[in-house]
């Protein structure tokens, strides 16, 4: 009942976003994540995120001098909390990555309607969105963000394609998959796919996927800008806000570099300088032994196929949180750690 609820509630996105004020909200899945711990609480038991509970317990002592910064740490908890709902389910491994994947899928069905039926969301700039036109961005409002989301599905669906015996019922989403990404305009999706695409066929030896590597940059290129400057794919506008943005970010870690200024900060455009500036060198080597555990768990792996699908979607988020803050990102943070979950049932 509880993966079916939170599954719901990750595809209803954004409009499952509840303001309580100005500066605070909450998300549908967050209530579906807090009660599954309130009832489950007892059969946790904490291994390898004790590194983030003593740079997070540093940081809530030193730095959480807002109600918000709290607040934003507590949430971090509580989506990383969701690996226990798939190490304590019954089902299988193959059942989570599915799941996973199907998320993925209702994310691009939705956002084929929302591009018929809502192409603009420039009449939602008063609320902070961005002025996007003619781009699929489905329930998140972002086709940034969106687009990461379906590169990931799409390369677990490589690995889901020798697993299921449905090939065509594969065939046909991974294709629903591709056109869904190349009509977000999203270049940071782009190089990710083609990244998290190149490791997977350096790692799986899968040679006849290099066909459809090589068209991927002449298919972007041909792609029409139906939204004008909003699709251009050669736009530089977003490329000078962004470089102004980590400059932004790099004066603000060189202000406090070893606690770091706080999580009340405004949005960093990069998941590693976003460490950086939030909590410092201290927060940022608690991350880093997390992130050596995730490496250390995929390289155990047995099994090629799932070995290079785990390590390509890695790829793929560690490239596009180079240009957005991905690995922060709420229905990702979840959808990653879910994930990681499954992979660890292995």
């Amino acid at each position: 009942m509880w993966e079916i609820l939170l599954f719901i509630s990750l595809l209803a996105g954004q409009i499952g976003r509840i303001q309580i004020a100005p500066n605070i909200a909450f998300y549908s899945h967050d209530v579906v994540i807090f009660c599954y711990l309130l009832f489950h609480i007892k059969k946790i038991k904490i291994t390898f995120i004790k590194p983030l509970i003593l740079v997070f317990g540093v940081y809530l002592f030193l730095r959480a001098g807002t109600f918000i910064g709290f607040l934003y740490v507590l949430r971090l908890f509580l989506y990383v909390s969701v690996i226990f709902l798939v190490l304590q389910s019954k089902k299988t491994q193959l059942y989570w990555l599915k799941w996973l994947y199907c998320l993925g899928i209702g994310y691009a069905i939705i956002g084929f309607f929302q591009l018929l039926l809502y192409p603009n969301l420039r009449n939602l700039s008063y609320l902070g969105w961005d002025p996007h036109y003619y781009r699929l961005f489905s329930t998140l409002f972002d086709p940034n963000f969106v687009g990461v989301f379906m590169v990931v599905s799409l390369l677990l669906g490589l690995y889901l394609f020798v697993k299921t015996k449905s090939k065509l019922q594969i065939i046909l989403s991974q294709i629903m998959l591709v056109v869904a990404i190349l009509l977000t305009y999203s270049r940071s999706s782009f190089v990710a796919l083609v990244v998290g695409l190149i490791v997977f066929i350096w790692i799986t030896k899968q040679w006849k996927y290099i066909f459809f590597l090589a068209l991927i940059p002449l298919t972007i290129f041909l792609l029409p800008s139906l939204g004008g400057i909003s699709t251009e794919i050669g736009r530089m506008w977003s490329v000078t806000a962004r470089v102004t943005n980590w400059q932004e970010g790099i004066q603000l870690f060189i202000k406090s570099p070893i606690i770091g200024n706080g999580f009340a900060m405004r949005q960093i455009d990069n998941s590693m300088l976003f460490m950086l500036v939030t909590t410092g060198i201290i927060g940022f080597a608690g991350f880093t032994n997390v992130g050596i555990y995730i490496i250390r768990l995929g390289i155990v792996l047995k099994k090629q196929l799932l070995y290079g699908a785990y390590f390509s979607i890695l790829a793929a988020l560690v490239i596009h949180s180079v240009f957005v803050n991905t690995l922060f990102y709420p229905q990702i943070l979840i959808w990653f750690w879910i994930f990681i979950g499954a992979i660890s049932r292995s």
